[in-house]
């Protein structure tokens, strides 16, 4: 994420290339038709969403797999991968140009 956002910066200005990306990213954060923009939200999103399960099962402990619980867990977790998957996707588009 870094990297990116300092490559972004120095297409920029050619003041401090990383707080150039990092203000470029803020201002245009939901810009989605920005293929950066989309592959950083993509990335917060699939964050979250292992940071929030995480914590779910450190919360829940066993319960998680049982009754319920467990379809919405899988269903989080393949959220997740569905959202991984798409900022892959979005970021080899990026590389790959």
């Amino acid at each position: 994420m870094y990297t990116g956002i300092r490559d972004a910066g120095v297409d920029l200005d050619a003041g401090a290339p990383f707080w150039s990306g990092l203000e470029d990213r803020v201002h245009n954060f939901f810009r989605l038709e920005s293929s950066v923009s989309l592959h950083v939200l993509f990335g917060l999103t699939t964050g979250r969403l292992a940071v929030g399960r995480l914590l779910w099962c450190a919360w829940a402990r066993d319960a998680v797999l049982r009754d319920r619980q467990r379809y919405l867990f899988t269903a989080v977790a393949l959220l997740g991968l569905w959202v991984l998957f798409g900022g892959a996707q979005v970021g080899g588009g990026i590389s790959h140009r």
